[in-house]
């Protein structure tokens, strides 16, 4: 969910296998001190977590979040801020009215539109002025004579 709303992490998945899709993501960079040696600090609530829990909180629950990747990490948390901190806050409830979030997607496929299609003697006539609109001189793929025979219902050999 961060990977392409936050300048500068990089995410990435290690595996396919079905239940271990954790990412594994660097807030400071590949190139910073200590890199790929440890996650970030993850805290959820105010509370240290690990990418686990972090992948299993629903979009919808989150409040907000804030990622600090500089020296204010560090200077707020010390050495476990040196890889950058994850800071999460899901919604929880407040005093008051009770409120009512509804949300609703519907979609419908279904044609752009019904095509109508051509009838075998039009066909035939399309396609002999096709070719003579690119090669005036062209080959006809249909005879006049073939095209009358088909329009009276009678088969033409195919020599003629």
């Amino acid at each position: 969910m961060l990977a392409g709303r936050v300048a500068g992490l990089i995410a990435y998945q290690r595996s396919g296998e079905p239940g271990n899709d954790n990412a594994s993501f660097f807030i400071r960079g590949v190139g910073s001190f200590g890199a790929g040696k440890k996650d970030p600090l993850i805290l959820i609530d105010g509370m240290e977590s690990n990418t686990t829990a972090l992948a299993r909180l629903q979009p919808d629950d989150i409040a907000g979040f804030s990622v600090l990747k500089d020296a204010a990490a560090s200077s707020l948390y010390g050495a476990r801020g040196a890889n950058g901190v994850v800071l999460v806050n899901t919604k929880s409830g407040i005093v008051g009215k009770a409120k009512f979030n509804a949300r609703f997607e519907n979609s419908i496929s279904t044609n752009t539109r019904n095509f109508k299609f051509a009838d075998n003697i039009t066909y035939m006539k399309m396609a002999n002025e096709a070719v003579l609109t690119r090669d005036p001189k062209g080959t006809l793929p249909y005879s006049q004579n073939k095209i009358d025979h088909t329009e009276r219902g009678r088969s033409v050999a195919l020599s003629q």
